[in-house]
């Protein structure tokens, strides 16, 4: 939901509980995963990784208050912007992307839907619901196939330069 906390515009994230599951199993799923989320984002923020900034977290209602970005996503930014741009911000996201990696933190729903370019221009990385800290090369190579798999599925004709550019970045950082 978006919403004001503090005065500041803000999203606020709540996992809903899941009627399927065990009560007392569904608070400690919502709760872990609510830590885990928040945790991981102020890690990815203390590595250079632009993400909103985490303000409030109140784990027995599995909520986070983070700022609001306001922007564009990625994924409808890409047809709009020149060559340049697109190199430069695939570039960044392969940076972003190869930080977490190179600390064993893997995004687990990277797409371009996933990725903001805010309104002064800076790129940013949101939803780490699925994020984990794994040393798994699979779990790392999941995110770089979901991604190529946006590219192609979204921008498929120019999703060969989309992940060049993208790697590029990746391996600058490895």
């Amino acid at each position: 939901y978006r919403g004001r906390f503090l005065g500041y515009d803000v999203v606020v994230k709540y996992r809903v509980s899941k009627p399927c599951r065990d009560v007392k199993l569904d608070l400690v799923v919502r709760r872990d995963r609510t830590l885990t989320e928040a945790k991981i984002m102020l890690l990815a923020m203390s590595l250079g990784v632009r993400v909103p900034t985490v303000l409030y977290v109140d784990l027995e209602n599995s909520v986070i208050v983070m700022e609001y970005v306001e922007g564009m996503l990625l994924r409808d930014y890409i047809g709009l912007a020149d060559e340049g741009v697109r190199r430069a911000y695939l570039e960044l996201l392969g940076v972003y992307v190869g930080k977490l990696h190179k600390n064993d933190i893997t995004h687990g729903d990277l797409t371009t839907s996933n990725v903001i370019v805010s309104s002064n221009g800076s790129l940013y990385m949101i939803d780490f619901g699925l994020a984990k800290i794994s040393n798994d090369v699979e779990d790392k190579a999941v995110d770089i196939h979901l991604l190529m798999r946006s590219f192609e599925s979204i921008h498929y004709s120019m999703s060969k330069e989309l992940m060049t550019y993208f790697l590029r970045g990746y391996r600058s950082v490895l």
